[in-house]
């Protein structure tokens, strides 16, 4: 566990992230490399101790390897634009085709006054 100390004048604030041992098989090949958590912990070290411990030795999971160098590991995929974007696209269309039909259905069918 890494802890990081934020803020200053009585403002501080810490955070813990945790550092992982990994050995895995790529192409016949053993690997075994180390890798830091990109989560940001700001809960207690109690709970992120607990957090470690469920992925104690002999545990499985998933990691991203990049296909260039595998020795290159990671646990997290970053939270970036690449990844947001189609979401927040296709929430962009739905909320606009919301409004168009919420508009029109305020607006009722035009009726003819004699």
């Amino acid at each position: 566990m890494e802890t990081h100390e934020a803020g200053a004048g009585g403002e501080e604030s810490m955070s813990y992230s945790a550092w992982y041992e990994l050995a895995y098989t790529v192409d016949g090949k053993s690997i075994h490399s180390r890798a830091r958590s990109e989560d940001v912990f700001l809960a207690g070290p109690e709970a992120v101790q607990v957090r470690i411990q469920r992925h104690s030795a002999g545990t499985r999971g998933a990691a991203y390897l990049n296909p260039n160098d595998p020795s290159q590991v990671r646990l997290d995929l970053g939270k970036n634009v690449r990844v947001m974007a189609l979401p927040l696209w296709l929430l962009l269309a739905g909320a606009s085709l919301s409004l168009i039909g919420l508009s029109l259905w305020f607006m009722g069918t035009p009726t003819v006054f004699w």
